[in-house]
């Protein structure tokens, strides 16, 4: 992998539960359980950023490295940034992950895994997420986290992906090009073809150009992984098929 550097964000000050990265979990602080899971993912070198002299001791007394930063911080990224600039004043890092400080229970490879597809030219940023498939999980944290659009690969394949949460049901298309997603006229235009009730002529035109498009955008979608795939070492390579960008 690319010279990454692993940075864990960790405030004292948490709205909801205060003290949050020294809460004990089985004789040892949170951050430490967070630090280890950073260090056995072998994604590289693992910061610690905090405003606290606490945590820093904490780290300091299992081997790690915490770096001290300033208490005003609007964000874990804003804190990420200062660490990143004190670490490696020189720009010498190339791939940065910024790793949430109260997830002690990760499994260290997703922290591999989230960094495998920066190895392809062009990938600015890449993150981890979970499907939610229980409609009652979804309610109770709709206000708490944030969402994925659930387009897989939409954004690479130009929006061919499954449609947005809320589509309509009965003879209508539903779905359309999910927010956010780069525009695809050939699927707004068999979507608009289905709701107007077009002729069976006017349907299998849309439905043809649609299927074209889907075909180029598919071969698009191939040839990067393709790309991919050389950049990669085989652990990397593994990763990402797990991960289904593969």
């Amino acid at each position: 992998m690319k010279n990454a550097l692993v940075i864990v964000p960790a405030r004292m000050q948490a709205t909801r539960l205060p003290g949050k990265p020294m809460a004990d979990i089985h004789g040892e602080p949170m951050i430490v359980h967070v630090w280890r899971r950073a260090v056995q993912s072998g994604a590289g070198r693992v910061v610690v950023a905090t405003d606290s002299d606490q945590i820093v001791q904490a780290i300091a007394k299992v081997g790690g490295e915490a770096v001290m930063t300033r208490p005003d911080h609007a964000s874990g990224s804003d804190r990420v940034f200062e660490t990143l600039q004190k670490v490696d004043s020189q720009g010498k890092v190339e791939i940065v992950i910024n790793l949430q400080g109260d997830l002690p229970t990760l499994d260290p490879w997703l922290v591999e895994a989230c960094a495998a597809p920066l190895a392809q030219p062009g990938a600015d940023i890449a993150s981890i997420a979970a499907e939610i498939t229980d409609e009652t999980e979804w309610k109770a944290i709709e206000p708490l986290v944030s969402k994925v659009n659930e387009a897989r690969f939409a954004a690479m394949a130009g929006g061919f992906g499954r449609g947005g949460r809320g589509g309509r049901g009965g003879d209508q298309a539903g779905g359309g090009t999910p927010p956010g997603m780069p525009a695809n006229p050939e699927r707004e235009a068999l979507k608009k073809a289905i709701d107007a009730k077009a002729s069976a002529a006017e349907l299998k035109t849309a439905l043809t150009k649609y299927h074209e498009a889907r075909k180029a955008k598919q071969a698009e979608l191939e040839k990067a992984q393709a790309s991919l795939r050389k950049v990669l070492t085989p652990r990397q390579e593994a990763i990402a098929a797990l991960n289904g960008l593969l």
